[in-house]
Order: structure tokens, then sequence, then C-alpha cells
């Protein structure tokens, strides 16, 4: 399914960029580019790691310069949060002691991107941003009960590092001559796949029998903005 995400993405893109081709107006963004955005990521491609964890937050922010036309490139950082799904995983209750303990476990990635992006205006006050973006992601397990079960053995690593790819839309609204708002919508994945083991959570059945074919993917869906370093804009 992710291979044919990939290539829907792609295809979109060029068909985006083609229609851009024939709609564009002779307007030019800046040089230099600061964007950053926050919004709220919803699990996407794994039932199993959809089913145990809910988004929480996530925000960006890259730096880019103008290659030619309106393309760019740029590097930046995200965080994105997630956390234990409330309605399921509530209290723990440890088998040797009978207490119980509030779940408030939680996945957190840090992105390190390679931005590449094209920016489309359709008016001088309107444009959208295509954006694929590809690099590493370093993920990691909070707060996590480190439950002793069977089904959680052998134990596995809370933390991982992994290539991401994502692709963004972004429609940008020109409000001063240095600075436009947004909002977007994005899809980003990271190559593995989630194991239960590594959050100690492979003890609950109902998680268990979830299908967990593809790896972790999220949509993502937010506001941001566009600050203007130069004034070459026309």
């Amino acid at each position: 399914m992710i291979k044919w995400l990939y290539i829907l993405y792609f295809c979109l893109f060029i068909q985006l960029i083609s229609f851009a081709q024939s709609t564009k107006i002779d307007k030019k963004n800046a040089a230099f580019t600061i964007r950053g955005s926050g919004g709220v990521p919803a699990s996407f491609s794994s039932n199993m790691f959809k089913f145990g964890f809910k988004g929480v937050y996530e925000f960006d922010i890259t730096v880019n310069y103008k290659l030619f036309d309106n393309f760019h490139i740029g590097l930046g950082y995200r965080q994105t949060l997630f956390k234990n799904n409330p309605k399921y995983f509530t209290y723990y209750k440890d088998p040797r002691t009978t207490f119980t303990i509030p779940y408030d476990t939680r996945f957190q990635v840090q992105s390190f991107i390679l931005n590449l992006g094209y920016d489309h205006f359709f008016t001088d006050k309107f444009y959208i941003t295509y954006n694929i973006q590809s690099g590493i992601a370093n993920s990691q397990f909070l707060k996590v009960i480190q439950d002793t079960s069977f089904y959680n053995r052998p134990y596995q690593p809370s933390d991982y590092q992994s290539p991401f790819i994502k692709a963004q839309g972004t429609f940008n609204f020109i409000v001063e001559p240095k600075l436009s708002f947004n909002f977007y919508f994005g899809y980003q994945s990271l190559l593995f796949n989630y194991d239960p083991r590594s959050s100690r959570m492979n003890q609950y059945e109902e998680l268990r029998n979830k299908s967990n074919k593809q790896g972790i993917a999220w949509l993502s869906f937010g506001f941001g903005f566009n600050v203007l370093l130069d004034n070459k804009n026309k």
C-alpha cells in the first residue's frame, strides 16, 4: 500500500506542476524564505499503530533557498507527538502488586528535513506550494510502562532511527509584502513497522489482533506562515 501511495503522490505532484505551468502568473517568491507550521497528525496506515496511538501535535520549520523560477530547496526540523489511545489504554494493572498506573505512553518523532518545493502563484496574493520532503527521523516511545509479561518478550528497543518521506500541499495567502499565512495537508511515512513490544503493549489481545502490514504513517493538517527574507519577490 505504501508503494502505491508513493506512486500516487508522485503522479499528483507531476499533474499539479503541469497544471501550475499552464495557469501560473509571472510572480516570483523571495530568494530566501523561512517557513513554519503547526497542526495535528492522524495515524493512517498500520491498523495496529492507528488503534494504539492518537495524534497530539506537529510543528516544523524550514529555511529555504530559491533555485530557479519558483523551485526551492531547504533544510529544517519537525517534531510530531502521539499519545496512547485514551479510550482503550486507561490504567495498567501491575500483576505483581495489583496496583494501577495511569497510561501516558507517548511516541515522539523528530524529523530532520530535506525540503524540495515549488510555489505556484494563482494571483499576486495567493499561491500553492507543492512539497516533497525526505530525511532521517529519530523516533522514541516515552513514559513506557515496563510490563514484563511473556507477550512483550524478547524486549525491543524503545527508540529507532529511519528514513522518512513526506508529501505536502500548502495554500498560502499573502497579507504583507514579507509575510504570508497558510493552511496545509500532508502525508508522512516512516520506513519501519510498529512493534507493540517497543511500547510494552503487546499483552493486549485486541491490539495484537490488528493488522500491521504497513509502516508507521500519518496524515496531518494545520496552519503556518512564510517569511520572505529579501525584496526580490515581484
